[in-house]
């Protein structure tokens, strides 16, 4: 799991640096490869099955496709390199959702070792 992280900061911190850059001719294709990294993170996350957590999990598993699905969406828009800002904009809400979701995985998996472990009775 350690290295999943670090591939999905090593993600983010690229994304919110090409984000507060300037817009250069190769932007547009640094921010799609960018966000593809980012999507090979969210892909490879890490998931929980733990019987009495199942809704959370699936809500889960729901909210990180749906995430992937927005990334793949907005790379043909990166790419055309129109609006700027608007999609400064967008992919910064993306990473705000992102991370919520990741917080939530996390939070999963702390609940299902916790459970495991037997809690902090």
């Amino acid at each position: 799991m350690a290295q999943q992280t670090s591939q999905f900061e090593h993600a983010v911190s690229q994304i919110r640096q090409a984000l507060s850059g300037p817009v250069t001719a190769e932007w547009g294709w640094q921010l799609r490869s960018h966000l593809r990294s980012l999507r090979v993170a969210m892909v490879t996350e890490p998931s929980v099955s733990e019987g009495w957590l199942a809704a959370r999990c699936a809500q889960a598993q729901r909210e990180r496709h749906a995430l992937i699905a927005r990334i793949a969406q907005l790379s043909p828009i990166v790419l055309a390199g129109d609006a700027v800002e608007d999609v400064r904009e967008t992919v910064e809400k993306l990473l705000h959702d992102v991370e919520r979701h990741r917080q939530r995985v996390h939070d999963l998996i702390y609940d299902a070792v916790s459970l495991e472990l037997g809690g902090s009775e």
